[in-house]
């Protein structure tokens, strides 16, 4: 499991430790299912370019060079929580096999939509059922008004039984 090394940007030094992996428990329908959750650099870091980035701001990390964001990197911090306050509540698949939620952050002197991109598979590691790789989490406003739904206990409920969730109808998202 990634383990981020601290960023020491203009003498100031960014903690990754809030990135560490974490287990959580997801109840549906009375089965109680053990999560792992972890993170890429993408929570914190953005495509790097020469040409638009200073050399300081390079972050590499397993095999891949990125630019270190410190928006994205204070924005990161709530990540766990984010996670271990879902409960109940809707996330939506992308066009691909993987799921988003949308949080609203403050941001640039006012709030934009933080989008949450992650990937969900049936656990082969004793003691956990589900791993959730969170792939990415940055702010982005033209972010799509409608998706294909469904509750994040049901979601970890089907990985870990290793079925196939069917996209729904999409519907309008609902952003916290």
């Amino acid at each position: 499991m990634p383990k981020f090394p601290s960023k020491v940007l203009d003498g100031v030094t960014y903690d990754m430790t809030h990135l560490d992996a974490l287990t959580i428990d997801v109840e549906f329908e009375g089965e109680t299912f053990r999560t792992l959750i972890h993170f890429s650099c993408h929570c914190f870091t953005e495509k790097f370019d020469a040409a638009a980035h200073h050399v300081d701001v390079r972050y590499s990390f397993a095999g891949e060079t990125r630019a270190f964001c410190v928006d994205r990197h204070a924005l990161s911090a709530a990540l766990p929580q984010y996670f271990q306050t879902l409960g109940n509540q809707t996330v939506y698949h992308t066009q691909k096999e993987s799921f988003f939620f949308i949080r609203t952050a403050a941001a640039d002197g006012g709030s934009v939509p933080y989008v949450v991109f992650f990937r969900s598979y049936k656990s082969n590691q004793d003691g956990v059922d589900v791993v959730i790789n969170v792939s990415s989490a940055y702010p982005k406003p033209g972010m799509t008004s409608w998706a294909s739904p469904v509750k994040f206990p049901r979601m970890v409920m089907a990985r870990a039984k290793d079925r196939v969730l069917p996209l729904r109808p999409a519907t309008k998202i609902k952003r916290a």
